[in-house]
């Protein structure tokens, strides 16, 4: 995964920051699904070294859900179900359970 910045008023060019060994799961606790960094990467601008963690809200995931719905159509169709034909499943579920279905 990979986080990219560019400044809001001075805009130096894009910085980024290539995210390696992500692990990704629901935290009951928080209510939110996290993508973590599972190895420090190096800062935007420093030599510095961070643990990542991306926190989205179920509305949030969902907004990303809508965004990638709404414009897979201008993805490749054999690159998209090449990526996706392993998430059938997990997508039936998430559709279930968005419907009402199931415990």
């Amino acid at each position: 995964m990979k986080i990219q910045r560019r400044g809001a008023s001075a805009n130096h060019g894009v910085k980024a920051v290539e995210l390696r060994k992500m692990k990704y799961k629901w935290n009951a606790s928080s209510d939110t699904f996290d993508a973590s960094s599972g190895a420090p990467a190096f800062d935007f601008s420093t030599t510095a070294k961070h643990n990542y963690n991306i926190r989205l809200t179920l509305n949030e995931l969902s907004d990303v859900i809508d965004a990638l719905g709404r414009d897979c159509v201008s993805i490749d169709k054999d690159e998209f179900a090449e990526a996706f034909s392993k998430s059938v499943p997990a997508l039936v579920r998430i559709m279930a359970r968005a419907s009402g279905i199931g415990s």
